[in-house]
């Protein structure tokens, strides 16, 4: 396994489920979106997409009316809504992650990119406290390419004023890796879905690799 850099310009995270373990709200909201159709969400193939990924695949099951551009922000709107509404009464930091990112923002600036909404991003930062902690935290907004495109991880490293290149990224699901590869940066994939895209890959954010990681800033 190899080593983590000893210098760097910043670190990046992904959200749902590198930081928070957020991913089931995703899914129990489409769940109950398929249950109303009268159908079984079976879970989306592609781990790590957007909201509008989960409605197209509504879209393409049970069909609609009128306008597909209509339809589809009706849909996103509901399953956006429903995961917010989750994420009120269930939110919690993935293990190593509170600890983590208070120790590097210490020491260097730390940014999120999320395939979530920019709102679902903001309500989970806000829930716990950790809004102070971070430079950039970006979520998906209105035409920016969403991950596997690297523009995610670009734009938040451009807000940390660094390049990419000299950013350690962590992230959990494949689509997420691959973009954090096309960024340029160092990735650290976390759990098995991902292992083998980056450069390092860990079971959790409490592994001895994570915990005994000290780096310095890059100047």
């Amino acid at each position: 396994m190899e080593a983590l850099p000893g210098k760097v310009a910043g670190v990046i995270f992904d959200m749902d489920d590198t930081l928070f373990d957020s991913e089931k709200a995703w899914h129990e909201a489409a769940a109950a979106l398929w249950r109303e159709a009268g159908g079984v969400f079976r879970g989306h193939d592609d781990r790590g997409g957007t909201v509008e990924d989960v409605a197209n695949d509504y879209l393409d099951e049970f069909g609609f009316e009128g306008a597909r551009e209509d339809r589809m922000a009706e849909v996103c709107a509901r399953i956006e809504a429903s995961i917010r509404e989750r994420l009120r009464t269930d939110l919690e930091p993935m293990p190593g992650a509170d600890a983590l990112t208070s120790r590097l923002a210490r020491v260097m600036p730390i940014a999120i990119g999320s395939n979530s909404p920019q709102a679902i991003v903001e309500q989970c930062v806000h829930a716990v406290g950790w809004q102070d902690r971070f430079k950039a935290a970006l979520g998906v907004n209105e035409g920016m390419n969403p991950k596997p495109a690297p523009d995610l991880y670009v734009e938040a490293a451009r807000r940390l004023g660094v390049d990419p290149r000299d950013c350690v990224i962590f992230e959990d699901s494949p689509t997420g890796a691959r973009a954090a590869v096309a960024a340029g940066a160092f990735v650290v994939t976390i759990g098995e879905a991902a292992r083998g895209i980056g450069s390092a890959a860990v079971d959790t954010l409490e592994h001895d690799l994570i915990t005994s990681w000290t780096p310095e800033k890059l100047t």
